[in-house]
C-alpha cells in the first residue's frame, strides 16, 4: 500500500514516533511518503498558549463532567496556525494517511490547519498519532485528543481507522514534575515507563501498524498463537468438541464457517452478565449467556477449533453504554471506564472486527421497538450511530455495536488470557464481590425484561 505519513513536530518527539511507525510499515512491504508540516512563523511556547487560552476553562471543567466534555468537544472552535506550502496538498492517490502531532490541550494548531488545507480526504482511511507530556491518562491525555481528531477528520470526510497516543516524557511548560507525581499515584509507575521506546509503547505501535499495514498471509498462518488453545480458550473441552462436531462447522467453506460460528454465539448465547470476565469458553457455553468479554472468549474458542485464526483487541468504554441496565447506586459505583473487547478474525488477507456478536437479535429488536424514533443510541448495552440499520450481520466485513463508547485502546493480544494477566479485569475486592453476587443479577433481570419488551 501507498501510505502518507504527515506530521508536525515542535520538539522532535512526534517525529521520532512517526519514524518508528514508518519503519515498521516499510518492513511490511508498504511504500511510505513523508510530509513534514512546518509553520509559516515561529512562535514561543507562551505565544502558542495565549492563542487558545480562552478554551482552557472548558477543558478543565470537562475533566470532571463527561457530559460537558462531550458537548465541548463537539462544539468548540479549533484554533489554527498558518503553515508552509505542502509537498502533497492532494492526497487522493494514497491508500492510507497518518497524521501526527503533539497534543496542545487538544489538536496542535498547525495540524488543524493541515487537515483543513488538504484536498482529496473524502472517503480516505486516516489514522491519528499524538504525543503528550504526561502518562496515558484516559481523559486528560487520550480522550481529549482522540475525540477531537475524530471530529475534525470526520468533518473533512475522512474515515478514522485508528489512533495512537504515547508520552514523550517532556513538557515545554515545565509540568513534568507534576506529571511524575500523577503517574506514581495513578499507575504506581514512573512516567518513563510509558514513553516512546518503552516496553509499554512497542505493542501499541505494533497493533497500530497491524490496522494500517497489511500483514502477509503467510506470517499469520505460521503464527500458531492465533490458533492455539489456552486456559480460557479451552476448545479441547468435550462440550465444545461436541458442539462443533454436531453442527459440522469444520466442513463448511471459510466464509460460511465464520458466519455459522458468529451467528451461534450472537443469538444462541444470549446477551447477559456473567460473574467474571475470566470464565473459560466451556463455562460460558454452559451458562448460555455473556457480554462483550465473555462472548468474545467463546467466539475465539469456537473459531480456533474450526481452524480460523483470531486475536483479542482490548479497550475501555464509557459506563454510559450500560446506563439503563445499571441504575441507581450501582451505576454511581460503576467505574467510569469499563474494560471492553472484541475479536478480530483473519479473513481474505485482512483482520475483520466481530464486535457485533455481543447483542442477540431478540434483545436488540426490543430496543429498536422502543427507541425506533431515534437515529442512534448510547445506553442499554449498545453504542451505535444507527439503531435502525446496525452493522451486526456477518457479511465478511467489520461488525460493530458498542464501538462508539470506546475511550481507550489497550491494543492487541494473542488471547484473553494474555490480556487479563497483564491488565487485570474490571473489578477487585468488595466491588467485585458485590457485582458478582448482587448487582449482575439485577442487571440480568433488567435484560430479561427488555428482551420480553418490558422496557
Amino acid at each position: 500500500m501507498k501510505i502518507l505519513c504527515a506530521y508536525f513536530s515542535r520538539t522532535g518527539y512526534t517525529e521520532k514516533l512517526m519514524k518508528r511507525i514508518g519503519s515498521n510499515l516499510e518492513k511490511r512491504g508498504n511504500s511510505i511518503e513523508w510530509e513534514e508540516i512546518k509553520t509559516a512563523e515561529q512562535s514561543s511556547r507562551f505565544g502558542e498558549l495565549r492563542k487558545d487560552l480562552h478554551h482552557y476553562p472548558g477543558v478543565f471543567i470537562g475533566l470532571f463532567k463527561s457530559a460537558w466534555r462531550n458537548h465541548f468537544t463537539e462544539t468548540y472552535t479549533q484554533t489554527e496556525e498558518d503553515i508552509l506550502p505542502l509537498r502533497h496538498p492532494e492526497v487522493s492517490q494514497f491508500d492510507r494517511i497518518i497524521i501526527g502531532g503533539p497534543k496542545w490541550a487538544r489538536i496542535s494548531y498547525p495540524v488543524a490547519r493541515y487537515i483543513h488545507t488538504l484536498k482529496g480526504l473524502t472517503g480516505k482511511k486516516v489514522a491519528s498519532v499524538c504525543t503528550f507530556g504526561g502518562p496515558p491518562l484516559r481523559v486528560f491525555e487520550i480522550e481529549l485528543i482522540e475525540k477531537s481528531m475524530s471530529r475534525i477528520l470526520n468533518e473533512a470526510g475522512a474515515s478514522v481507522i485508528s489512533h495512537l497516543g504515547l508520552s514523550s516524557g517532556y513538557h515545554e511548560l515545565g509540568l513534568m514534575p507534576l506529571f511524575r507525581i500523577i503517574s506514581r499515584i495513578r499507575f504506581s509507575r514512573p512516567v518513563e515507563d510509558f514513553i516512546i521506546g518503552s516496553a509499554y509503547s512497542e505493542p501499541l505501535i505494533e497493533s497500530f501498524c497491524d490496522i494500517l499495514g497489511k500483514v502477509q498471509p503467510k506470517s499469520i498462518m505460521d503464527n500458531s498463537s492465533y490458533l492455539e488453545s489456552t486456559r480460557l480458550l479451552n476448545f479441547d473441552h468435550p462440550t465444545i468438541k461436541t458442539l462443533v462436531a454436531e453442527n459440522r462447522w469444520k466442513e463448511l467453506p471459510e466464509f460460511q464457517r465464520i458466519g455459522a460460528v458468529y451467528k451461534f454465539v450472537r443469538n444462541s448465547i444470549l446477551f447477559g452478565y456473567n460473574s467474571s470476565d475470566e470464565l473459560t469458553a466451556s463455562e460460558i457455553l454452559a451458562e448460555g449467556y455473556g457480554q462483550c468479554n465473555t462472548k468474545g472468549t467463546l467466539l475465539m474458542s469456537l473459531l480456533r477449533s474450526c481452524g480460523i485464526p483470531c486475536r483479542f483487541h482490548a479497550f475501555t468504554i464509557d459506563k454510559s453504554v450500560q446506563q439503563g441496565i445499571i441504575t441507581g447506586m450501582a451505576y454511581l459505583m460503576t467505574p467510569q471506564n469499563i474494560i471492553h473487547s472484541w475479536v478480530e478474525v483473519w479473513f481474505k488477507e485482512s483482520w475483520i472486527v466481530l464486535e457485533g456478536v455481543i447483542i442477540d437479535n431478540a434483545f436488540f429488536e426490543s430496543l429498536q421497538s422502543h427507541f425506533g424514533h431515534e437515529k442512534g443510541l448510547n445506553a442499554y448495552g449498545v453504542s451505535t450511530p444507527d439503531l435502525t440499520n446496525p452493522v451486526v450481520e456477518w457479511k465478511g466485513e467489520n461488525t460493530f455495536i458498542q464501538n462508539m463508547g470506546i475511550n481507550h485502546d489497550f491494543g492487541i493480544y494473542d488471547s484473553p488470557d494474555d490480556f487479563y494477566s497483564r491488565q487485570g479485569s474490571n473489578l477487585t475486592g468488595f466491588k467485585k464481590w458485590l457485582y458478582s453476587h448482587v448487582v449482575r443479577h439485577r442487571m440480568n433481570r433488567k435484560v430479561m425484561k427488555i428482551r420480553e419488551y418490558r422496557l
